[in-house]
């Protein structure tokens, strides 16, 4: 848990908004509150050693116009159990040159990832893993050295649609 730079546990309502968490050795954004509500808007997660934004067993806690940029890890990871329904948001958020992937789903479900910038990852721009009913829409997906969208291990029911794909893959 130690030396994110904002670590958000069990807390109802909160707004974090503003905000600039910079090379922290763990998260820019831990969020750990279990079935709470969090508006995350206009923050920006830069050079942090993991994840630039991490929710684990965040629900209904929508993230708008942020950066997540140069983290060593991810730009946003999304985990859970897959006890709950999640119901998180990700709308118009800039996420690019991360260390792994640009967001990354793990036994989420009902999420939508709409309007996003994903670009310049060093593995895929959106990973996802053992996640249900998701909408991928209307994201802009650019330059990701493996796969502009990986999706693996009994991730069902997800719709994508009106995603723009450029330049992704590694070339041989």
């Amino acid at each position: 848990i130690g030396n994110s730079g904002y670590y958000i546990q069990q807390s109802d309502n909160c707004t974090i908004r503003d905000n600039v968490a910079y090379n922290n050795s763990q998260h820019g954004f831990h969020f750990d509150t279990i079935f709470r509500t969090i508006m995350i808007f206009n923050n920006i997660a830069r050079e942090n050693s993991r994840s630039g934004f991490y929710y684990w067993k965040t629900s209904n806690s929508p993230a708008r116009n942020n950066t997540a940029f140069r983290n060593g890890e991810h730009g946003f990871l999304l985990n859970s159990d897959g006890t709950y329904r999640v119901g998180n948001n990700l709308t118009f958020n800039n996420v690019t040159e991360n260390g792994l992937y640009g967001i990354n789903l793990y036994h989420v479900n009902d999420t939508c990832i709409v309007d996003n910038e994903i670009q310049y990852n060093n593995k895929s721009g959106i990973y996802v893993s053992s996640t249900i009913e998701c909408i991928f829409k209307e994201n802009i997906i650019v330059g990701n050295i493996e796969y502009g969208v990986l999706t693996s291990y009994d991730s069902d029911n997800n719709t994508y649609y009106g995603n723009s794909f450029i330049g992704n893959g590694i070339e041989n």
